[in-house]
């Protein structure tokens, strides 16, 4: 059990390496292919089960967003998507993404519903995909998926949070791993002045 755990680890590693090089657009292609695939599975059985054609895509265009939404952060936009991002940040682009699927939505049910006119229902929830595909990668890649802008006063509270080494057993900075006793913030007055002062 411990090799095949071992096995998967080294597995998932260089996916994820030999994934990086990879050109974001196309990695934006392979991932909107699968959640494209999925939602036309998902129309599928919900048209097989007795739905209406227009209420079965848009259920199943939804359903497939919050998987691409979980596949884009960790494939397409995953040097935006570190772990330690904070959750207010994952959750803010959970509802940018699924507020961006509304909108394309509107254009994907228009699109289908003009298809279906004169294709069927298959072919026409595929060219309603097609169509909106380009307008979610421009705006994810521009409006949701940024990384977050640090602010001078942020970034010199991270350089005096102090961290735990388990390496060392002491403290250390945010940043550089400077141990934070070390460390001499500007407003902290330096040793000497504290010798004179205390009359040493």
């Amino acid at each position: 059990m411990a090799k095949l755990y071992a096995a998967l680890r080294l597995a998932r590693q260089a996916v994820r390496t030999r994934g990086a090089h990879i050109p974001r657009p196309i990695r934006f292609a392979a991932v909107g292919g699968a959640s494209s695939f999925l939602q036309l599975v998902f129309l599928v059985a919900l048209v097989t089960i007795g739905f209406p054609k227009d209420p079965a895509n848009a259920v199943a265009f939804l359903l497939s967003t919050q998987v691409n939404f979980a596949l884009s952060s960790a494939i397409t936009w995953r040097d935006r998507s570190a772990p330690g991002l904070p959750s207010r940040t994952v959750i803010r682009r959970l509802l940018s993404f699924n507020g961006m699927a509304v909108s394309t939505l509107v254009i994907n049910e228009t699109i289908f519903a003009l298809a279906l006119l004169r294709l069927p229902y298959l072919a026409a929830g595929a060219l309603g995909i097609l169509v909106a595909a380009p307008i979610s990668y421009l705006v994810s890649h521009r409006l949701i998926f940024v990384v977050p802008a640090v602010t001078p006063a942020s970034a010199r509270d991270q350089t005096r949070q102090p961290l735990y080494s388990p390496q060392t057993g002491a403290r250390t900075s945010f940043l550089d791993g400077v141990p934070a006793d070390e460390i001499l913030c500007p407003a902290d007055p330096a040793p000497a002045d504290n010798q004179r002062q205390s009359g040493v």
